[in-house]
Formats: C-alpha cells, structure tokens, sequence
C-alpha cells in the first residue's frame, strides 16, 4: 500500500484463529509486515474469541492462544457493541487495512475502500482483490 496514508489494521476472528490452528500468529505476521501501522480489534472480537475458547480440540485451543496473544501484543481494543462483521465494514474505507479469512467479509471490506488481506496456511497475507483469487504479498 505504498503511497497511501494508512490508518489502521483491523484483524478478524477468522485470521486469528486460522493462524494459530496453523501455528502461526496473524498478530505478529501483520506488526512485522505492517511495521508502525496500529494494531486494532473490537470487543466484539474478544467476545467471539472468548466464546470459542469454551471448545475442546483445535478449535478452543485455537481461541485461548489467540486470547493470550492479543492481551501480550499491545493491539488497540476498541469499545464497540456492534456485530464484529459490522463493526469492520462500518470501518472499511480508503487507509484501512482488514485481514480477515472470511471471504464474504473481505468482499465487503473491499467495496467498502479498505486494503483486504487473507493470512495463508504457510503465514503469508495474500492481497484479496475483489471477488479474484487472493495474491501474495511476501513474506
């Protein structure tokens, strides 16, 4: 996204948990590819997380790591009551990054003017452009 003012990164429930139940962690892959660009989830997000960590197996595990990272990491928590989904396309403009996994959600966000991004098996943020299969990005 060079060249643009960035605002803010917005990650979503689906990368977080797509990330560690792939022993990667979307946190820190979007600080080191993002660099300075603040870090910000919803409450909402939290509630999702905290709900899933309630499972067994992959999926609960999957939601207390993903707990655990987001209280150590310094992410911004911003007081919102709204739908997560909601919260972020109400967010979605021109300066805003979304990573999200969830394609109905990276859709929206896209036509909403946000830079969407879509976290990989091997921890790669892959550019979603439009409704077309997502690119890859680097690292």
């Amino acid at each position: 996204m060079s060249g643009a003012f960035l605002r803010g990164v917005i990650i979503d429930t689906s990368s977080i948990l797509f990330g560690f139940a792939n022993g990667k962690n979307a946190i820190e892959i979007v600080r080191l590819h993002f660099h300075s660009t603040p870090i910000m989830i919803s409450k909402g997000i939290l509630r999702e997380l905290l709900a899933k960590s309630k499972n067994n197996g992959l999926k609960g595990m999957s939601a207390r790591l993903s707990m655990m990272a987001v209280s150590n990491s310094g992410v911004k928590i911003i007081d919102s009551n709204i739908n997560p989904d909601r919260w972020i396309i109400s967010k979605s403009e021109s300066g805003m990054i979304v990573v999200t996994n969830d394609t109905a959600l990276a859709r929206q966000s896209s036509k909403m003017g946000a830079t969407v991004y879509k976290l990989s098996k091997d921890g790669k943020l892959r550019k979603f452009i439009n409704a077309k299969a997502p690119v890859s990005v680097g690292t």
